[in-house]
């Protein structure tokens, strides 16, 4: 755990959170590491779960399909979030 707790005491959501309190925290959360390829798929609203990612390492785009056609919205780095709404919302 304190390789999740080192990483996520520099994110927005734990930033100014004694480590050792994110790690209690995170004892009682169920936490799955995913890998991902260039070009996958990570979150969209037809494959929908109420989950919080991080980026760990590496960079993802963020983007919508319109027509066809995916236009990019933003890049991810390492330490920024998705899935955030889906946490609060209800479906």
């Amino acid at each position: 755990m304190s390789y999740y707790s080192s990483f996520l005491k520099n994110t927005f959501l734990f930033n100014g959170i004694d480590e050792s309190d994110i790690s209690k925290i995170l004892s009682d959360t169920y936490i799955e590491e995913k890998s991902y390829t260039r070009g996958e798929i990570i979150f969209s609203p037809d494959d929908f779960e109420h989950k919080l990612g991080f980026v760990f390492q590496g960079e993802c785009t963020v983007g919508r399909h319109t027509s066809g056609t995916f236009v990019p919205l933003n890049t991810l780095h390492s330490g920024n979030s998705f899935g955030i709404l889906s946490v609060f919302s209800v479906r």
